[in-house]
């Protein structure tokens, strides 16, 4: 489905082979490149809500990071923390995304406690610039969706999809530049060491929206690249496209015309709700799954290789 634009700052889809330690982010405009990985981490394909695998993290010192990035600096602007999580134990507390400082005096964590309440919470050289938290009972072997959200400066917790009732126990204001790198699966050092007995699946941060401030479905696939009606109605391009490679779906609500060469088009699906229109050599079209146009294609110059599945 839909979900990365231009605000998702950090995409993992945490998909690969079983045990595979390579874990890029598949943001699109500004891309961290692959996670550190510490300890155990790993990716786990007998568990995962979408796709191949999940980040499997034993609870035991284990976790992921990515060098500090502006791309996280949220100030006081909205951003938008979403992710699927799976629980091996509930018995300890449980971190899932995390970031401090040098100083160790300033901090950004998310994570559950054995109290039963989940907490994000940031702390700015000696107070809190934002915590919050509401009651939340998880079992293990179940999936769930979280979401942590900032309008203006309302904090919002969704479990499921459901607007959690959120303690104010220290109001949003300017959250700090942290510098240290950003961490999936373990808490600040100073709090004695929280990590993640677990798995996380769709982990996305944006920057610069609100993407949820009411009930809401959550995902029911993984997030691909938004090409739809709320970024433009139609493509229109007049050069040429040497590499086009999105990892899942082109969902395009209107048309899509080209009229230079396309080298080389790879999508796992194309979906067209109007025509297609191409005024010149296609030179190798394979989508690995379906193309489907609802309406026309107009193809009038040559196609050396077509290869739908």
């Amino acid at each position: 489905m839909p979900g990365i634009d231009a605000y998702t700052k950090l995409m993992l889809h945490c998909d690969g082979s079983d045990e595979s330690t390579t874990i890029p982010d598949s943001s699109t405009e500004n891309p961290k490149g692959n996670a550190t990985v510490v300890g155990t981490a790993q990716l786990d394909t007998a568990q995962k809500k979408f796709s191949t695998a999940s980040l499997l993290l034993d609870g035991n010192s284990d976790y992921i990071y990515f060098d500090d990035s502006a791309d996280w600096h949220f100030g006081t602007g909205n951003f938008t923390i979403d992710f699927w999580v799976r629980f091996n134990s509930v018995a300890s507390n449980q971190s899932f995304v995390s970031q401090k400082d040098a100083d160790n005096l300033s901090d950004l964590y998310l994570y559950w406690y054995t109290s039963n309440n989940l907490y994000f919470a940031v702390y700015d050289s000696g107070s809190y610039v934002g915590r919050f938290s509401c009651s939340w009972t998880p079992v293990a072997d179940t999936w769930y969706h979280i979401a942590v959200v900032r309008s203006s400066t309302t904090c919002y917790i969704f479990i499921a999809g459901v607007s959690q009732s959120v303690s104010v126990l220290s109001a949003f204001g300017t959250l700090p530049d942290l510098s240290e790198p950003l961490v999936i699966g373990a808490a600040p050092a100073r709090y004695g060491g929280i990590f993640l007995n677990g798995w996380i699946d769709e982990l996305r941060i944006s920057k610069g929206i609100a993407r949820w401030t009411s009930n809401f479905t959550p995902p029911a696939d993984e997030y691909d690249i938004n090409l739809d009606s709320s970024n433009f109605s139609a493509i229109n391009t007049a050069e040429s496209i040497s590499l086009l490679l999105p990892s899942l779906n082109i969902s395009i609500s209107d048309s899509l015309s080209i009229t230079e060469d396309i080298s080389l088009l790879l999508p796992s699906s194309v979906n067209i709700s109007d025509s297609l229109s191409i005024t010149e050599d296609i030179s190798l079209l394979l989508p690995s799954l379906n193309i489907n146009i609802s309406d026309s294609l107009s193809i009038t110059e040559d196609i050396s290789l077509l290869l739908p599945s």
